[in-house]
């Protein structure tokens, strides 16, 4: 059984203070090395433009840039956390980037695995769906 989801709308949901207070406590990054990933993310402005017409710039408070090479190590730092989920439910995740492959393996010829594999997915979607809603 395989569940794939697709966690490309988190980059830009992301509030600057998760994947720094994550990194801090997770990892172990503080001083200079934490005070640099705090100017990358600080004071970030964004703009709209239609038809040749430039809005005026507004803050950005969420959202780590995509397309920079800082992206996907602040992405995977903020989604470390699916690990443990995980974990406690299935046997193997896989990611690349915004994508993640959660699976579980049965055999049908033995009684009851079918079901126990379903309730493990369901059960780990619960608790993902919940940690994504909360952080």
């Amino acid at each position: 059984m395989l569940v794939l989801l697709d966690l490309s709308a988190a980059f830009d949901t992301v509030r600057h203070d998760t994947p720094l207070n994550r990194l801090k406590s997770r990892f172990g990054v503080d001083g200079k090395a934490l005070d640099w990933f705090a100017s990358y993310l600080a004071d970030r402005t964004q703009g709209v433009t239609v038809n040749d017409c430039l809005s005026s710039a507004f803050p950005l408070r969420q959202e780590v840039p995509q397309g920079s090479c800082h992206g996907p190590l602040l992405f995977t730092v903020y989604t470390s956390k699916l690990f443990d989920i995980v974990s406690k439910h299935l046997p193997s995740v896989h990611c690349y980037a915004d994508d993640t492959q959660l699976y579980v393996a049965f055999s049908p010829a033995v009684q009851g695995e079918d079901e126990a594999a379903l309730n493990a997915m369901r059960d780990c979607k619960h608790d993902l769906r919940n940690w994504m809603i909360k952080d």
